[in-house]
């Protein structure tokens, strides 16, 4: 029994040494530290560094696994959207993505960037950003909506946002 006990005391005894050794602090994780508020958080790498992000990921806010990931930011925002299917939240970090495809919304997703002026949606000349149609959806569904992002249209014909049959 006093082996079982110096061995404890031994094994506690140079966690707390090697923990006073690497931090001032103490670091303290309480439960549902690593888990985000949003269903899926937008992010993404600026590999080339042209202000603009090359590689986009969207991690799951419940499992924090990187879901979906690719080099157009327009599918994988669709990719989260897609399995969303009883609505949520997809939080864009901060930073600009290019939007190459329209991307469709359903009912009950909402979209918030990170901030309003550093979280900018870039479309291509003629190319929508977001599509939102409810169309022979009965009753039409509630909820959804945006906030917190800058989008920029590329300078051609483009419509930033089209709603139909949304929100009677």
């Amino acid at each position: 029994v006093s082996v079982i006990a110096l061995a404890a005391f031994s094994v506690g005894y140079f966690v707390g040494t090697i923990t006073a050794q690497t931090a001032e602090t103490p670091i303290l994780l309480e439960p549902a530290s690593f888990t985000e508020t949003a269903s899926y958080t937008i992010s993404g790498e600026d590999t080339d560094n042209d202000g603009v992000f090359d590689i986009i990921y969207a991690k799951n806010g419940t499992t924090g696994e990187i879901e979906f990931s690719g080099t157009d930011a327009s599918q994988v925002i669709q990719q989260a959207i897609n399995a969303l299917v009883n609505g949520g939240k997809i939080l864009i970090k901060k930073g600009t993505y290019s939007i190459t495809s329209t991307i469709t919304l359903k009912h009950g997703i909402f979209i918030s960037g990170e901030e309003v002026k550093s979280t900018i949606l870039k479309t291509a000349p003629d190319v929508d950003i977001f599509n939102m149609d409810e169309s022979g959806v009965s009753p039409v569904p509630r909820g959804g909506g945006f906030e917190k992002m800058t989008l920029q249209g590329g300078g051609g014909n483009e419509t930033l946002i089209t709603v139909n049959n949304v929100w009677k």
